[in-house]
């Protein structure tokens, strides 16, 4: 009695079970991934206090996509706060709005202190935080390890598979 299993059968077998079973785990973990990246985008948003309204920590968006995940973050000043600008002046209402907001002032102290910020941003611009990159990169080993997961098991089931279906 003998058994033939040629490189042939096993190649049919990886290309039919394996690679679409490792590609689903992979997408998966990807779409994990991108929940883990959100979830560590609004931690630090709060850490670091980037908090006025709530508005940018409630802009961080996860979208699931055929083949992985986009996450971001759609507030529009998130490009300034993570990038930071060139010297510009601003206006000077919503300055004062936050800091009679943010900390507290009457009238005329926001004024004052809305006059000051709006000096040092024509001076310096804003500096960069790079909150979402940090976010990102503090991400990734988790990530790696969800998809790592996902593969292994994946892969426990598919050889599992193909050998039976080799070996008939």
């Amino acid at each position: 009695m003998a058994i033939v299993i040629t490189v042939d059968q096993f190649a049919d077998q990886l290309r039919t079970q394996f690679f679409p079973t490792v590609v689903k785990a992979i997408e998966d973990g990807l779409r994990d991934g991108a929940e883990e990246i959100a979830r560590a985008t609004e931690r630090t948003i709060r850490r670091e206090n980037l908090i006025y309204t709530g508005f940018l920590e409630g802009s961080v968006y996860v979208n699931s996509l055929i083949d992985g995940a986009e996450v971001g973050v759609s507030a529009p000043h998130a490009k300034w706060v993570e990038y930071g600008t060139r010297p510009f002046t601003p206006p000077l209402a919503p300055l004062g709005t936050w800091a009679m907001v943010k900390l507290g002032l009457d009238y005329e102290e926001a004024y004052a202190v809305a006059v000051s910020i709006q000096e040092k941003f024509t001076r310096e611009g804003i500096k960069p935080t790079r909150f979402f990159a940090r976010s990102v990169a503090k991400a990734m080993p988790a990530i790696h390890r969800k998809i790592e997961k996902r593969v292994k098991r994946a892969e426990k089931a598919i050889f599992h598979h193909v050998g039976r279906a080799v070996l008939g």
